[in-house]
């Protein structure tokens, strides 16, 4: 049985979501569906068994010298042992390049110096009673928003790249000396991940970590939620850092970037900061899924190279 056989029958083996088992999905984290990515990649290898007899030398015996038959063996095993190699690593390649991470949700608040929400509040819930939180990239001066209006556009879809992701906004009204914030990621609105506080630039500078048991203020227009009581967020094989996190009242800010409801400027002095989330990767540590996988497949690929090269 060719390996394309054998992808299609495991493929299909396998139950469909709700079919006698359960598929555990992490808040917001995307998951494939078990029977297409093992059909993809048992297909894949199949596409690298017919490269390898593509690239089986043809030449006829009698137009090779002695040392020439000897060494054909060992040219086709190092061959295919490359070309397995180099799938192998496309695989790994391909699951890493699928994750990612999304911010979709934001608050700030003005709040005491340990964090706890005490009155005026924004975030990017369209349609509530709650003035808006917008989020740009580049310089206050030139800001290119994320989101916009009061409908849903305001929801913020941000997928973060490798690296740091310095992220701008603004608010109209309500200056404070202390500023609380609230971060939601993967399309998981409900739940806050990250939660600092920061001192007004004019007042101090550097931030810190909510404790657990803080009240807050959530997406949801609601005070009294507590404190994600973390700086980091991660799913699978990523993890999102808060590595800044700063602020300018409307007293000193000299900003007009937005109104209560809208992104255009309304003549008055907004507050105005920017965070900034750095985002690594475990390569070096594939998802247990992952490994399994590539074990699965990897390990009989490695027993039929040996033994073809017994049988030459």
């Amino acid at each position: 049985m060719n390996p394309a056989s054998i992808g299609l029958i495991a493929g299909f083996a396998l139950p469909k979501s709700g079919e006698g088992q359960t598929i555990r999905k992490d808040a917001g984290a995307k998951r494939q569906n078990p029977r297409a990515c093992v059909s993809f990649y048992f297909l894949l290898f199949s596409v690298t068994d017919v490269c390898y007899n593509v690239l089986d030398p043809i030449p006829t015996m009698s137009m090779l010298s002695s040392k020439e038959k000897l060494a054909m063996p060992h040219r086709n095993i190092r061959a295919k042992s490359t070309l397995f190699g180099t799938t192998a690593i496309a695989l790994l390649a391909t699951a890493t390049a699928h994750a990612q991470i999304r911010l979709t949700g934001s608050t700030l608040y003005n709040s005491a110096s340990d964090g706890t929400a005490t009155s005026g509040a924004w975030n990017t819930t369209p349609g509530d009673s709650a003035f808006n939180m917008y989020l740009f990239s580049g310089l206050p001066t030139a800001p290119v928003f994320f989101n916009s209006g009061d409908s849903t556009a305001l929801v913020p879809n941000i997928t973060l790249a490798l690296g740091d992701n310095v992220i701008g906004f603004a608010t109209a009204t309500s200056p404070s000396q202390f500023f609380g914030m609230n971060l939601y990621f993967d399309g998981a609105n409900t739940t806050n991940r990250i939660t600092p506080v920061a001192q007004d630039s004019a007042s101090g500078s550097g931030f810190s970590k909510v404790s657990a048991g803080i009240s807050t203020y959530g997406l949801a227009n609601a005070f009294g939620i507590p404190s994600a009581n973390s700086l980091t967020y991660t799913s699978g094989a990523l993890t999102a850092t808060l590595t800044n996190f700063t602020i300018t009242n409307t007293n000193t800010s000299g900003r007009d970037l937005v109104q209560p409801f809208n992104n255009v400027g309304d003549g008055q002095n907004d507050n105005v900061g920017s965070f900034t989330l750095r985002v690594t990767s475990a390569a070096s540590a594939p998802e247990p899924g992952t490994a399994a996988l590539l074990t699965a497949v990897g390990l009989p690929a490695l027993g039929i190279l040996r033994r073809r090269r017994n049988k030459l």
